[in-house]
């Protein structure tokens, strides 16, 4: 008998058998129909018959090719098919994903295998409580291999998983515990076995490389992992997965845990690198096959590096055939997961891998040396033991399909698929203000993106609104919060099924016009953790203006935080801590104010979180007269010491404007720092002034243009001795007051080079608003870049190509109306590709018709 009939007349045995539940389900099966790989639904069917499974997805790469992408579903007729698409939990598949990324660290000298743990995080017990003296010697390599010395199977403890409750009591704490409370937790545990003499497997060991990486590299670790490891094979869907159910994104699906557990119960934000991801099986597909079937493993990683991470560096690594982070064939066969003829121990073929399991998880990941790639995402947690009914195929198909999955075969930019927006507002403020937020949503996706709008207005409490958004358009929604039907202010959340790009103004409307501020969407896997900082710059509280700070806590408990508030000189004025309630933005109204200083003109803000982690902070300066606001994004670190601001500008405008730049410069080096700074004219001419810093001096250079020596618009370069933080606003004044916009410092790392795209979202060009483009080459060669312009439905209205000198500077006035002939968009947004050449900034500016206040769109990658 083949293996086809085989699989047929096991799939007739147990239909009959579950003929009463099938009964009161539909069999749905979704994506492209492969009829040399039919055997596979066979097999599929098969299994979720055997094991009650309700959703499952299946993808087959061959020789770098996706042959294979399979949505299956038994279910209710209520029950939303499963797609190709669909997202699963990965489970612990995501411990290979995590390896990839660690060893990418060693690749770059930040990292090593013999790296110590303890002492690199500077791990601690809790009070009254002493490390294990074997702690200070697990590395690096301990971690990824299993070989730590905890076990919790020999009298030990797994903290990541139904133990919330444990370690926040335990540390008095309410749960659920953070990041860093775990490890804390755990610093105090006793060791079952000396480092790297037993196997014991140790989710924990993961959320510590997480922490590694985070402290060598300075960024958040998923957002790691997105950047470094997955979009540069052109995979944008993968996210931080969550715990509850009424945070799971579109098209994720829902969990079953009938033996392992509520799936709902346990945390799955802390366990990211342990397995705490959430994509499709595509994605995952896709990373497999760039990585051990195309020539440069996507430059990823070296071959060498790769052949080191599926080492078994241990004995026991040997023994239990798991390397650093990768499962081996001996393991699967050990353990009776076989998966037919691809585990077969007696060919000469290899295999490397992982499985994923646990409440509402089953998961399977391998690749082949023939170039298969086999992916099996399933939502519930009976683990199911082998696929020995696998199908010997002869013959593969020729078809690629990464594309209709949603797939690039290049590398994609940075789009998010979850973000919040700090704060949104449908209200009354001081003065008679009248505050509203418009959301700027562009979908990046070659997909239709399912996208969910969630206002939150308190821990628990939200209002959701669904919408869908074709592939490329974009879509202005006006005044959020009363579109939610609601008022007040809160932070928004936004949930999509693919990479979106998520911006907001937020503004006083008046009669007359309106005066707003651009507030940029924050990733869901950004903030900052206890015992970090951040750094609000160019604050001011005088009879001119007034400062308010806003602070972000995205973490399901509460945090706390201190804010010290400075003079211009870099004296403490005052310090006071906030509590910070979950899943909400508080707002500070008038800091200074409030400690008794209302003359400061150049002051600013450390903000530090002494408990809790994901929390974000930013600030307003608004206008006393005209109720402008100017956002203050938060700043981390002391800077960089080569930094420009694209545009700056001391003299007249159009429509009657008359625009002026104040440069701000703050040094937290400790030490002295000269800087350079340098205006390079629009005309070609340049001038430079020299100023000195000490430690902890804030300036504020008012018109600085002007304070140059100079007149008309340019681009700043500023260069330092020592690392500063650089700000500035750029304004129009009039009798009645000043209406700005914030322009950051940019360093390289925050310019594009060639082959690199940038985004222009949320631009107008209507009776109300006109846009403006600006592009500014920091490089030392030619830069040329095509900039493409498109309409909110995503259709190109006109390409256009411009060369740019070295440190010199374009406007593109109303390109829309005056390129592309269109002046009814209220949801355009351009591409800008920048063709050779690098440092190229890019960024618009939205102004308001009647008020001339402009709003600064920065670029998005």
């Amino acid at each position: 008998m083949s293996h086809r009939q085989r699989c047929l007349a096991i799939c007739c045995a147990l239909m009959i058998t579950a003929t009463a539940a099938a009964t009161e389900r539909r069999w749905t099966v979704t994506g492209q129909e492969v009829p040399e790989l039919s055997a596979i639904d066979h097999v599929v069917r098969g299994q979720m018959l055997e094991f009650d499974i309700r959703a499952a997805t299946v993808a087959i790469a061959k020789d770098g090719r996706l042959v294979f992408a399979r949505g299956y579903t038994w279910d209710s007729d209520e029950a939303e098919p499963v797609q190709p698409t669909s997202l699963f939990r990965t489970g612990s598949i995501g411990k290979a994903i995590t390896s990839i990324a660690i060893h990418q660290l060693i690749e770059d000298g930040l990292l090593s295998y013999d790296t110590p743990v303890a002492s690199t995080l500077g791990l601690q017990p809790p009070a009254g409580q002493r490390p294990d003296p074997w702690l200070e010697l697990v590395t690096v390599d301990h971690l990824l291999t299993h070989t730590v010395g905890w076990d919790k199977y020999d009298g030990g403890i797994d903290p990541m998983v139904f133990r919330d409750w444990q370690v926040a009591l335990s540390l008095g704490v309410l749960p659920p515990p953070t990041r860093r409370e775990i490890a804390t937790f755990m610093t105090g545990q006793e060791f079952q076995f000396y480092p790297g003499t037993r196997w014991a497997y140790c989710n924990v060991g993961y959320l510590l490389l997480q922490m590694l990486a985070e402290k060598v590299t300075g960024q958040d670790f998923p957002e790691y992992v997105f950047d470094h490891v997955f979009r540069p094979v052109g995979v944008g869907r993968v996210r931080v997965g969550h715990t509850l159910p009424v945070d799971l994104a579109p098209t994720e699906r829902d969990y079953t845990g009938d033996y392992e557990g509520d799936p709902y119960q346990f945390n799955a934000e802390n366990v990211f690198a342990a397995g705490g991801m959430v994509m499709s099986a595509p994605d995952m597909a896709r990373l497999f096959s760039v990585l051990f079937d195309s020539e440069d493993a996507g430059g990823l990683l070296e071959r060498g590096t790769i052949e080191e991470m599926l080492a078994l560096p241990f004995p026991a690594s040997a023994d239990m055939g798991y390397g650093r982070g990768w499962i081996h064939e001996k393991f699967f066969t050990d353990s009776g997961h076989t998966l037919g003829w691809l585990t077969d121990p007696n060919d000469e073929a290899v295999i490397y891998g992982h499985g994923g399991g646990g409440p509402g998880t089953h998961t399977i990941a391998v690749w082949h040396s023939d170039g298969i790639v086999f992916v099996w995402f399933t939502n519930k947690d009976p683990l199911v033991n082998d696929f020995d009914e696998f199908p010997e195929v002869e013959s593969w198909p020729e078809h690629d399909l990464w594309e209709s999955v949603g797939i690039s075969t290049a590398a994609i930019g940075s789009a998010p698929v979850e973000s919040w927006i700090p704060v949104v507002a449908h209200s009354d403020g001081v003065g008679g203000s009248a505050w509203r937020s418009d959301v700027g949503l562009l979908n990046r996706s070659p997909l239709t993106n399912r996208i969910r709008l969630r206002y939150r207005h308190g821990f628990f409490q939200f209002e959701d609104r669904e919408i869908e958004l074709a592939p490329g358009a974009a879509v202005m929604v006006v005044d959020v919060v009363d579109q939610l039907g609601e008022s007040g202010a809160g932070a928004l959340q936004v949930f999509s099924s693919e990479p979106l790009t998520v911006t907001s103004r937020t503004y006083n409307q008046t009669p007359d016009g309106s005066y707003g501020q651009f507030l940029d969407g924050v990733t869901a896997t950004g903030g900052l953790e206890q015992g970090e900082s951040a750094v609000l710059v160019h604050l001011r509280e005088d009879a001119s203006f007034r400062t308010n700070i806003g602070i972000h806590n995205q973490w399901r408990r509460s945090a706390r935080v201190e804010i010290a508030l400075y003079a211009a000189d870099g004296s403490r004025t005052a310090s006071f801590t906030e509590r910070i309630p979950p899943q909400t933005t508080v707002q500070i109204n008038r800091p200074f104010t409030t400690i008794g200083h209302t003359d400061v003109t150049s002051g600013y803000a450390v903000v530090k979180v002494l408990s809790g982690q994901d929390v974000y902070v930013y600030g307003s300066v608004v206008d006393n007269r005209t109720d402008d606001p100017t956002t203050i994004p938060m700043k981390v670190g002391h800077g960089f010491d080569h930094q420009w601001v694209a545009a700056a500008a001391s003299g007249e405008g159009a429509h009657g404007s008359r625009w002026r730049t104040d440069l701000c410069l703050l040094n937290r080096s400790n030490l002295t720092a000269s800087i350079d700074v340098v205006f390079h004219g629009d005309d070609g001419d340049s001038a430079v002034m020299t100023i000195e810093l000490d430690n902890g001096e804030q300036r504020t250079l008012e018109d600085v243009v002007a304070e140059i020596g100079k007149a008309g618009t340019g681009a700043l370069e500023i260069v330092s001795s020592r690392p500063i933080l650089v700000a500035s606003r750029s304004y129009n004044t009039s009798a009645d007051g000043t209406f700005g916009q914030y322009l950051d410092g940019a360093d390289a790392a925050r310019t594009a080079a060639s082959g690199q795209t940038v985004w222009l979202p949320q631009l107008r060009q209507d009776t109300s608003f006109r846009s403006n483009i600006g592009l500014l080459n920091t490089g030392t060669g030619d830069a040329r870049m095509n900039i493409r312009l498109f309409d909110e439905g995503g259709a190109e209205l006109a390409e256009l190509q411009r060369r740019i000198g070295p440190g010199e500077r374009l406007q593109l006035q109303e390109p829309f109306d005056r390129i592309a002939g269109r002046s009814d968009l209220d949801a355009a947004y351009a591409a800008v590709r920048v063709r050779s050449g690098s440092g190229v900034i890019a960024y618009a500016s939205v102004i308001d018709n009647v008020t001339n206040d402009p709003s600064t769109v920065p670029m998005q990658r």
